[in-house]
């Protein structure tokens, strides 16, 4: 099953538990929000059903959504979002745009591990420097729950993707609970990525006249 056809917006929306709308606008996405500081749009990478655009359009937050699946991306269109219908690996439609706060939830374990590559590349264009993305992907046993899954994305992979990038981890946690281990025995058990420029090329950009960043060509 491919992640842009009309099965998996179906197969989406029947494998949500109940009360996950509330779990996710109550406990999760306020903890998510602590790092979208100021009043800057956020890009929602991979927006599915939209649940995020929801929780901006609560906090009276601009938002643009991006996906591929273009079923989603209609029906967050008929809810009066802003949604691109786009590959995240390649995000042509915010080419010459920058953005200070992006978020991709549980969307990079579909990719293969070059497509998550690529993935990154178009990101390290698409923040500012002193952007934040906030990437979520599924602990070892959520990983193995779901047939779609590719690539079971960990702090060491994500390392290795960024070595030699202007981007790195700055933070990573696991959710709802704060434990390693967890996530082998409890598959709701989310990792959580907070990823920008690495400090040193924070400074090269504050101390330099550059010139406007755009996204590298496809």
């Amino acid at each position: 099953m491919r992640t842009d056809e009309k099965q998996y917006s179906d197969y989406l929306e029947a494998k949500y538990l109940p009360g996950r709308s509330l779990y996710l606008r109550w406990i999760f996405y306020p903890k998510l929000f602590r790092a979208f500081r100021g009043t800057e749009t956020i890009v929602d990478l991979g927006c599915g059903t939209g649940e995020f655009l929801k929780h901006c359009r609560r906090r009276k937050r601009d938002a643009i959504g991006i996906d591929s699946n273009e079923t989603l991306a209609n029906r967050c269109r008929k809810d009066g979002f802003k949604v691109e219908i786009d590959s995240i690996c390649e995000l042509a439609s915010l080419k010459g745009q920058q953005f200070s706060y992006a978020v991709c939830d549980n969307v990079l374990e579909h990719l293969e591990v070059r497509e998550i590559q690529r993935f990154f590349e178009r990101v390290e264009g698409l923040l500012t420097p002193q952007g934040t993305l906030i990437c979520i992907v599924p602990g070892r046993m959520g990983f193995k729950k779901d047939p779609t899954h590719k690539t079971y994305v960990s702090r060491e992979l994500l390392d290795r993707l960024l070595e030699g990038s202007k981007l790195s981890v700055r933070a990573f946690y696991y959710h709802p609970f704060n434990l390693l281990g967890v996530d082998k025995y409890f598959y709701l058990n989310m990792q959580v990525f907070e990823i920008g420029r690495a400090p040193e090329m924070v400074g090269q950009a504050s101390n330099a006249s550059l010139a406007p960043s755009v996204l590298p060509s496809c």
